[in-house]
């Protein structure tokens, strides 16, 4: 998995790496961001909605544990 930067203007998959699925979690001061990019047909598979949706409650669970210390 190449990373992408996030000004990277090409679409995911373009140049010599075809990117399936490119995540990044940042934070700013007091927020969390979560940035997912994939391909229509990586997405389209059936195993990638509940892993996305485990992604997202992770997140969100290392966020209120943040929010707590």
């Amino acid at each position: 998995l190449t990373p992408v930067e996030p000004h990277d203007p090409r679409p995911i998959g373009a140049g010599h790496h075809r990117i399936k699925l490119a995540i990044a979690l940042t934070s700013y001061e007091d927020r969390v961001y979560l940035s997912i990019e994939a391909d229509d047909a990586y997405l389209a598979a059936e195993e990638i909605p509940p892993l996305l949706r485990s992604i997202e409650q992770s997140v969100i669970a290392l966020a209120r544990k943040i929010d707590r210390a």
